[in-house]
């Protein structure tokens, strides 16, 4: 999860939580930590805060990793 608020962070964590049991949370702040993701955890779904990154180092993530599943929130 790429998020710098810590409120939009928690409830984002909360509603994972509640939604996948068992799942496992990371939380990375910048671009070289979100490639790092998707290398050791090949099945990961991205959830990023769109505002963070550019759109187009986010296409470049997806092209990439194909296994990889993002979802983008504002």
């Amino acid at each position: 999860m790429a998020d710098n608020q810590p409120i939009t962070r928690f409830s984002a964590i909360l509603l994972w939580n509640r939604t996948v049991p068992g799942g496992e949370v990371f939380t990375v702040g910048n671009r070289a930590e979100l490639i790092r993701m998707p290398i050791r955890y090949p099945d990961v779904i991205i959830m990023i805060d769109y505002g963070l990154f550019d759109p187009d180092n986010l296409f470049i993530v997806s092209m990439h990793f194909p296994h990889t599943r993002q979802i983008y929130y504002i």
